[in-house]
């Protein structure tokens, strides 16, 4: 989850994201005020790929002019392999103390 703040209105778009084969937008939420955002109240906006094309072509330019791009999904795939190997050292390290 992204949030993309106005630090001068406090209003928030919360993007909800997958990184897979490619980053897939899942759903952006909007909130006039960023700190009393509840992920269960809030309307979390329809399904990108059911928006109208020229709308989905303008968020998906919005997100990359703001980093969130193919450039993030590579990291988070690279950066979860990498936090995954180290805590399988760190549990077999672990284990190995109790074994």
């Amino acid at each position: 989850r992204v949030k993309i703040r106005d630090t001068r209105s406090h209003r928030c778009l919360i993007v909800t994201c997958v990184a897979a084969s490619e980053l897939a937008v899942s759903s952006i939420s909007y909130t006039d005020k960023a700190e009393e955002y509840d992920e269960r109240r809030n309307y979390h906006g329809p399904v990108l790929e059911n928006l109208d094309d020229r709308m989905k072509h303008a968020i998906i330019a919005y997100l990359n002019e703001r980093g969130i791009d193919e450039d993030l999904n590579y990291f988070i795939g690279a950066h979860s392999i990498h936090k995954e190997q180290k805590e399988y050292v760190h549990w077999l390290k672990s284990l190995m103390t109790f074994v």
